[in-house]
């Protein structure tokens, strides 16, 4: 049986990390998304942005995406809620780009993922997000992708503007507080092109669980 197994010709995926804190030694990533009050226009550009650091606190990694116009203004889930309003939501994709841009840096390793909305770590506790379909599909493929990865992901909450790093991220999430040192940060990683199946996704936002699976595909077939 061992020796049959040893011979199947099919990919192999890495064990995940069992159930336990993180190592001393592992990545972290701090992230913050701003929302748009009703009635607003998003005249300041805001949107979700991301910064991450290795074991030695090195930055490997940045991003920023403003919302779509459309989308951040005006777009609405099933239940009549505007998404510029829905923050948990909103804070997820400060997770979900991360992984997308770089999760071969995040094989088989834990991951700290710090944040300022205690929802989002509530509802990773718990694997979905009472009465938001939305964040509930946005956990189901980060769980997904974390299993794919062999890789744990956890969730810290962190008062805003706590530390440097969260008033950073906080500060890069509108265009309007982008200091010179915020835009030669994510200038040198050049990571402006955010992935199709995001982008899609902002078009039309479907409250489709599907589209976790989607997400699961947009890393895989990047290996």
């Amino acid at each position: 049986m061992w020796a049959s197994m040893l011979q199947d010709k099919r990919s192999w995926h890495k064990i995940p990390w069992p159930n336990i804190q993180p190592t001393r030694y592992h990545k972290s990533v701090y992230s913050d998304a701003a929302g748009l009050a009703d009635g607003e226009v998003n005249s300041n550009g805001v949107g979700v942005a991301w910064m991450a650091f290795n074991e030695e606190g090195e930055y490997i990694g940045a991003q920023r995406l403003s919302w779509p116009k459309d989308f951040i203004e005006h777009k609405k889930d099933s239940k009549g809620a505007r998404f510029g309003c829905k923050t948990t939501t909103l804070e997820l994709f400060g997770i979900l780009l991360p992984v997308l841009e770089m999760h071969k840096c995040l094989t088989n390793q834990h991951i700290v993922y710090h944040v300022d909305n205690i929802a989002c770590v509530y509802g990773w506790e718990n694997g979905h997000m009472k009465d938001d379909v939305c964040a509930s599909i946005l956990i189901r493929g980060l769980k997904l992708i974390e299993l794919y990865l062999g890789s744990k992901f956890h969730l810290r909450f962190v008062p805003r503007v706590s530390d440097w790093e969260s008033a950073q991220t906080d500060r890069m999430s509108r265009l309007s507080s982008l200091s010179k040192h915020d835009i030669q940060l994510l200038e040198s990683f050049s990571l402006d092109r955010i992935h199709r199946v995001v982008l899609d996704w902002f078009e039309t936002p479907e409250e489709d669980w599907g589209w976790a699976l989607r997400l699961l595909e947009a890393v895989s077939s990047r290996n």
